[in-house]
């Protein structure tokens, strides 16, 4: 998971709009003091990512991945705003290579996986 925050006075954070990614750990962390992964938000925010991945393959069919945009408003809800399926791999933030390699690399395995060849599990342990 990464953050995108919007630069100062902005509202979007995309990159086009001077928007920064960073990981979500660490800007929870700075708003709310809390550990992201052990946090309540983080639960709904995969539980919410997971549903809408079922969601559509009970619709569409097979993913070999999907990219979410998730909002959470002052009240801890969690909002959809929109569902990618070839989402970009320049939302990484640049000093975090071994995310974009793991967004790289997941699909190519499930394919090997779907293909009926083996994936080397230990790829998946760290």
């Amino acid at each position: 998971m990464v953050a995108r925050i919007a630069s100062e006075g902005g509202i979007f954070p995309n990159g086009a709009a001077g928007g920064e990614p960073k990981r979500v750990d660490l800007v929870w962390r700075d708003l709310t003091n809390q550990d992201w992964s052990s946090s309540d938000i983080h639960s709904k925010v995969e539980q919410v990512c997971m549903t809408a991945a079922e969601t559509l393959e009970e619709s569409l069919g097979t993913f070999a991945e999907i990219g979410l945009d998730i909002g959470i408003d002052v009240n801890g809800r969690v909002w959809i705003i929109e569902i990618n399926s070839k989402p970009s791999y320049k939302v990484f933030p640049k000093d975090e290579l071994g995310l974009k390699k793991n967004s790289i690399r997941r699909p190519i395995d499930f394919s090997i996986y779907m293909a009926g060849f083996p994936v080397d599990q230990e790829l998946y342990l760290n």
